[in-house]
């Protein structure tokens, strides 16, 4: 499936210094968005302008920063959890589930070790 998140508009919260959203979908794997340590509720997000429907997430965390985490979508301007996750560590973090449509898809980081990085955020609609 063809990664829907690339190249669109990344929004996030404060990020640090040069990490900025736009290296988290940008299908470069040597770069990444980076939150600022300053920021307790870092989130990362992908606008596609419209409704579209997805049904998969994936999210490259090299450094294994990030230890638990939420999905959202925002569909005619309401934020909906798509589900919650406890992290084992995972580098690669798969997430699958029933067809959404959104026009946002966001990863709100509950929980990491360190200032959290997003290397690749994909989106997928799976056949």
């Amino acid at each position: 499936a063809e990664n829907v998140a690339k190249f669109q508009r990344a929004n996030s919260s404060w990020s640090d210094d040069y990490a900025i959203m736009d290296f988290g979908n940008d299908d470069d794997f040597g770069t990444a968005w980076r939150s600022s340590p300053s920021v307790d509720e870092p989130w990362y997000e992908v606008e596609f302008f419209r409704d579209r429907p997805v049904n998969a997430v994936c999210i490259v965390d090299r450094e294994r920063s990030i230890r638990s985490y939420r999905l959202m979508y925002e569909s005619a301007g309401e934020w909906k959890e798509i589900l919650r996750r406890e992290d084992d560590g995972r580098e690669i973090k798969l997430e699958r589930f029933g067809r959404i449509y959104g026009s946002k898809i966001r990863v709100e980081i509950v929980e990491s070790n360190r200032a959290p990085s997003i290397w690749e955020f994909c989106v997928y609609d799976e056949q």
